[in-house]
């Protein structure tokens, strides 16, 4: 078989040309294609290369990876160690390494020692994990309680629904603002128990987010404007059909006069448009079902109606399919209008309830000095963005750090990403170490926490 077309041969020189330690890539690979084979490659191959291990940073989405590939690292160095120097030059070589030198075998052989006496070893850590040990050496900096805890998982759900449920019972007894008890009726009104959960988790999940747009307060208003609202009182107007324009209110009594003339179907719409038309001004928003059901068809009066009138109708008044065609218009505009404002105010109220809720669940962490896994990463992203005495810390850190691997990093969500990025900033500026690397594998189709926004 010709080498040069040989699938196996092609894949081992691209593992080996992206383990190289004097690049910085970003690889894009699939299952089953060595990954991991490559990331503990390139770690060996920067520790050959006179890279200190405690100055390698390895990122892994979770604890199995971290232990899987500590292990695969350790087991290569521990059989290098006592290995015979045809064993070691053949897996030097497996791994792209092109240096076969005594001088080399003989360096193979002390990595092992030089790992175990490293100062903290080698950093192989998920994301989570090497934020806490940051902020556990800089607590002050970062504004965490010092000698915090960490909530796992479950741990953390429990407060939180602990602090939902507490939240509730506070509005319902009255403790809490007129506002965020009138917004709490709101979802109440519109929706079931279950809606209302999932409602306040999905917002309760994207504090990161929402704490990026200024607060609950700020991203209520950023909500509003992605409705095309500028401020609440217009969305509340919008939510409602009272009045309408003389114009609209005119054609309509022409419309329900031409219909009573007609057939059946024609009669029935009739009476629809008129009742609704006798309506005092403020019942109309209530009884926007009779009105619309006059123009529209379908379970939501979805679709307009393919057909203004009856033969008769139509025949008898030249002028009723324009004027039909305007109002059907008009209320088309108003249905979608009302339904931007519900939407717009059911997101102001969710919000609302949610900040309450998010304002106890921290309270109760900072009772128990103890962090979630979101604060961990927040935490450590203002540590290492900030002035003063946080870019003190973060110099510290990144002074320890020379390479910086991730593993999985379609997985990585923005949050993660940015505190990654700011280890990594000083890494290709023309004054600093030429040789710090960045490196990251990963594979876009097997993501599976897009709704962690990764």
């Amino acid at each position: 078989m010709n080498n040069a077309l040989d699938p196996i041969s092609l894949a081992t020189l691209s593992q080996q040309s992206v383990a190289n330690p004097k690049i910085s890539a970003w690889v894009d690979a699939s299952a089953g294609s060595g990954k991991t084979k490559v990331l503990t490659d390139r770690v060996l191959r920067l520790m050959l290369a006179h890279q200190a291990p405690e100055k390698i940073l390895c990122l892994t989405f979770t604890k199995a990876a971290s232990a899987e590939m500590t292990n695969r690292v350790t087991s290569r160095l521990a059989g290098w160690s006592t290995a015979e120097d045809q064993t070691i030059l053949e897996q030097l070589r497996a791994i792209g390494e092109t240096d076969s030198s005594a001088k080399m075998i003989k360096r193979a052989r002390t990595l092992f020692a030089r790992v175990i006496d490293a100062p903290g070893g080698l950093k192989v850590q998920t994301v989570h994990s090497f934020c806490q040990s940051a902020l556990e050496r800089f607590p002050a900096e970062a504004g965490v309680p010092p000698g915090f805890h960490t909530l796992d998982e479950r741990t953390a759900n429990n407060l939180l629904r602990e602090a939902r449920d507490y939240t509730l019972r506070s509005i319902m007894a009255g403790n809490q603002t007129p506002l965020i008890a009138q917004a709490l009726d709101q979802l109440v009104i519109r929706g079931e128990a279950e809606t209302l959960d999932n409602l306040l988790q999905a917002f309760l999940s994207e504090r990161a987010r929402i704490e990026e747009l200024g607060g609950w307060d700020n991203a209520s208003k950023a909500s509003l404007s992605f409705f095309g609202f500028a401020e609440e009182a217009e969305a509340v107007a919008s939510a409602s059909l009272g009045s309408i324009p003389p114009q609209i209110e005119r054609n309509l009594h022409r419309i329900g006069e031409a219909l009573a003339g007609g057939g059946k179907t024609d009669e029935a719409r009739a009476s629809e448009i008129n009742e609704w038309l006798t309506l005092p001004i403020e019942e109309r928003s209530e009884a926007t079902k009779l009105i619309f059901s006059a123009f529209f068809t379908g379970a939501g009066e979805e679709s307009p109606r393919s057909k203004p009138a009856t033969k008769n109708v139509l025949s008898a008044h030249p002028w009723f399919a324009d004027v039909y065609s305007e109002a059907s218009e008009f209320f088309f505009n108003a249905r979608e209008r009302m339904r931007l404002a519900e939407r717009a105010l059911e997101t102001v109220a969710a919000l609302r309830v949610s900040g309450a809720v998010a304002d106890r669940y921290d309270l109760m962490k900072l009772a128990r000095s103890a962090l979630d896994f979101d604060d961990l990463i927040l935490s450590t992203r203002d540590l290492l963005q900030k002035n003063g005495g946080a870019q003190w810390a973060a110099l510290k850190l990144d002074q320890g750090i020379d390479h910086i691997l991730v593993d999985e990093a379609q997985d990585t969500n923005p949050e993660q990403w940015q505190v990654v990025r700011a280890l990594a900033d000083e890494f290709f500026q023309a004054d600093t170490n030429p040789e710090r690397t960045f490196f990251a594998v990963g594979d876009p189709k097997q993501s599976i926490f897009s709704f962690q926004r990764a």
